[in-house]
């Protein structure tokens, strides 16, 4: 229903508002006049344009800023009204509502029973009194009990109205509607319906075999045939080095090997010269000289542990060596460990 907006009058708001003393009201409602003249509704106004009856009003202020009265007219006249005014307890018109199609009619074999329930500015509604109190049947606010109409359904689940209740019928279909619960027809909840919906496919037991089953677990064993040294070595990613992988060589100048990973091993016979030998040569190239690492030792008869028996390797390239002894010359056995070339 849309709502009445009714207009207050200058000399209503004068009565609440006492801008020289600085207070608002009281103001008391006695009268409810009725018109079914047309006219333009202004603030101005100072008397209903029309007016052909009175009647006494009953009322009180509910809170929220909300007051409420009723006026009744038993009496056997017929008439009917576009418009309605407010009157003070002093004859003041207090304010004005009129529309150009007629709000009610009254016939004579009827009750006219005419209740308001009207919206004030923040605060004002404390400012207003009722001269008569009989006949109320106010609506319900967060401070009074009252009548109240029951919300339905959808307007619970658009839980936008601040007016009408809710039951907990349409609380229940509220809470579950904006959780998104679309609850199980009985002709649905079925065995299979929960299954399919838990995403449950049971074995039969005709399909119940050893193959179904590690077909499921992806398994697949191996079988006799199958299970071969080359099969298990394959499985576990193992390549393994035998001495095939391994290149040995030797020339007048020494032995070398050449591992699969890299490495270049060689060793041999030569005389330590005092201070240095002439240059050396290795039986094949390193790589590099960084990666040369180089030992030497005397023979066994000349290995005596004192002073002046020292064996040096040094003088290093990738391609050639020098031992010295601090000592007299002597045949020494050399290793050296390195890089290979590509």
């Amino acid at each position: 229903m849309t709502p009445y907006i009714m207009t207050l009058t200058q000399a209503g708001l004068a009565a609440i508002v006492n801008v020289q003393a600085g207070t608002i009201g009281p103001v008391s409602i006695a009268q409810i006049g009725l018109t079914d003249a047309a006219f333009t509704v202004a603030s101005t106004l100072e008397a209903l344009p029309g007016e052909f009856k009175r009647l006494d009003v009953a009322g009180d202020a509910l809170g929220d800023d909300l007051i409420h009265l009723t006026a009744l007219d038993d009496s056997a006249d017929a008439y009917g009204y576009r418009a309605f005014a407010l009157y003070t307890s002093t004859g003041l018109l207090f304010a004005v509502y009129g529309q150009a199609d007629r709000i009610a009619e009254k016939t004579p074999g009827t009750v006219s029973y005419l209740a308001l329930d009207i919206a004030m500015a923040r605060g004002q509604s404390d400012a207003i009194s009722f001269g008569n109190t009989d006949f109320l049947n106010p609506p319900a606010t967060t401070t009074q009990q009252g009548v109240v109409e029951l919300a339905t359904n959808a307007e619970a689940q658009a839980g936008t109205d601040a007016l009408r209740a809710i039951t907990p019928a349409s609380a229940k279909a509220a809470v579950l509607s904006w959780i998104g619960f679309v609850p199980l027809a009985a002709s649905a909840f079925t065995q299979s319906a929960i299954l399919s919906l838990l995403g449950y496919v049971p074995f039969d037991s005709a399909g119940f075999t050893g193959a179904a089953v590690k077909s499921v677990l992806g398994y697949n064993p191996l079988d006799a045939a199958a299970f071969t040294k080359a099969s298990i070595l394959s499985l576990l990613g193992f390549t393994p080095q035998d001495a095939a992988a391994s290149t040995f060589g030797s020339n007048a100048n020494g032995y070398w090997e050449k591992r699969p990973n890299g490495v270049l091993e060689q060793w041999g016979q030569a005389t330590a010269g005092d201070p240095w030998s002439g240059a050396l040569t290795f039986p094949t190239p390193f790589a590099d000289t960084a990666s040369i690492s180089i030992n030497a030792n005397s023979r066994q008869s000349d290995n005596v542990a004192t002073d002046g028996n020292k064996i040096n390797a040094d003088w290093i390239d990738a391609a050639t060596f020098k031992l010295g002894s601090d000592d007299n010359p002597k045949p020494v056995f050399w290793r050296a460990i390195g890089k290979a070339p590509a």
